[in-house]
């Protein structure tokens, strides 16, 4: 038995060949809205950090939790949440290409002052002496 993303995929696999890439994804349900949902959540990033320490914790700092604790002489795990800024960066810039703010990326490959590449060979077959 096939599971249903082993269908989507193969599915995709085959669509790929005769569609346009914008019909294949949103025929897989990846479409402008969808996408904007996931950029949103990648705009509110957050990422857990933890913690362990010796012994009992009193009083904790705002936005800090206890999330395990092994008792009086025991060891605390504390946990909080920081921004991902990396999540966000790269979230914001992929909102911008979206939306068409930055020019069309162009790549051009080209000898000196923008001349095509030429290769030239020359073969110069030469009849050894043997005297």
């Amino acid at each position: 038995m096939v599971s249903k993303e082993a269908k989507l995929g193969l599915e995709a696999k085959r669509l790929v060949v005769d569609e346009p890439t914008r019909e294949v994804f949103d025929r897989a349900g990846i479409d402008l809205s969808h996408l904007v949902i996931l950029l949103k959540r990648e705009l509110r990033a957050k990422k857990s950090d933890r913690i362990k320490i010796k012994g009992a914790v009193g009083e904790l700092l705002r936005g800090r939790r206890i999330i395990a604790s092994s008792g009086i002489d025991g060891d605390t795990v504390i946990e909080w949440d920081e921004v991902a800024w990396d999540v966000r960066q790269r979230a914001r810039m992929d909102a911008h290409k979206l939306r068409g703010d930055y020019p069309a990326e162009k790549h051009e490959v080209g000898g000196l002052n923008g001349e095509p590449i030429l290769h030239k060979i020359e073969v110069e077959f030469v009849k050894p002496n043997l005297e």
